[in-house]
């Protein structure tokens, strides 16, 4: 006989897992070894006392930076400098020049021997260019078909989807329409009960409700509320069938309805959960 957890002992066994550890208390980890406040007013004060009593006395502040510095040890060393361009000279004579007649010379001298750029090109914005062994833009076109790879091989056409031999749409709610699945997986039908003896039609019903007659071994559904129809259909072997009364699921075998699940279950009980998780 096999045993399943159903909601009760689902319930039951977290009760037994949730008691078996200690709660956390607000405020700590679940160490003891916390840090205590005294112990971090002393922690405080001892970071205090090394900022301001050991603080070295000649320690300097606000040192002037030197262009000229060399030693890049040195406090008033000056790092990542710019590059001087080639036919700029920064020495003493520049010091009797004004400051925008220097940066004039030295942005003089970094445009200096760059190309020009090119003529605009006529024309409405282009999706192809060309461009020089300079990187500037020579010329404009529009794209032509020949300019577009082909790219069936990687993506599917819009056109193929839903189609055959092409690939399966989706519906509003994200999922693959019925009819585009094969039948085998197309549909479960729900009745609200399976007669597995000769017995009279559930008395009470509601319109579409469907039920299996044993007596003939086909479907009914109800036409109205406790009014069930006259004729039956034979049942789909392509469906599967659940009695919604024992939740057991059923296949058309062809003349009878087969059960495909086990009812060789019973629920496990809590003097067996018990039993489980008791500690060794």
């Amino acid at each position: 006989m096999s045993k399943f957890l159903d909601d009760n002992g689902l319930l039951y066994l977290w009760s037994k897992i949730v008691a078996a550890f200690v709660g956390k208390e607000a405020g700590k980890g679940l160490s003891t070894n916390d840090l205590t406040t005294e112990l971090k007013a002393g922690y405080d004060g001892a970071a205090t006392h090394a900022g301001s009593a050991h603080a070295p006395s000649d320690a300097e502040k606000n040192v002037q930076s030197d262009w000229n510095q060399t030693t890049d040890t040195a406090d008033d060393f000056i790092k990542n400098k710019p590059t001087i361009p080639s036919g700029v000279v920064v020495d003493s004579a520049l010091s009797d020049e004004s400051e925008n007649a220097v940066q004039n010379k030295v942005i003089k001298a970094a445009i200096d021997g760059k190309v020009a750029k090119n003529d605009t090109i006529t024309g409405a914005t282009k999706a192809k260019i060309t461009y020089d062994a300079k990187g500037l833009v020579t010329a404009g076109a529009d794209l032509e078909a020949s300019d577009i790879p082909d790219l069936s091989g990687t993506y599917v056409a819009g056109s193929t989807k839903g189609q055959a031999n092409g690939v399966a749409g989706l519906g509003a709610d994200g999922l693959v329409p019925s009819a585009q699945l094969p039948s085998f997986v197309d549909d479960v039908v729900e009745l609200i009960t399976v007669q597995t003896e000769s017995e009279t039609p559930p008395a009470s019903c509601a319109t579409g409700d469907i039920y299996y007659d044993y007596d003939d071994a086909e479907i009914y559904t109800a036409t109205g509320t406790d009014t069930w129809g006259e004729t039956g259909a034979a049942p789909e072997k392509s469906k599967i069938f659940v009695d919604l009364a024992t939740n057991l699921s059923y296949r058309w075998g062809g003349s009878a309805m087969v059960q495909i699940t086990s009812s060789d279950m019973t629920a496990i009980t809590n003097l067996e959960i018990d039993a489980i998780v008791a500690p060794e």
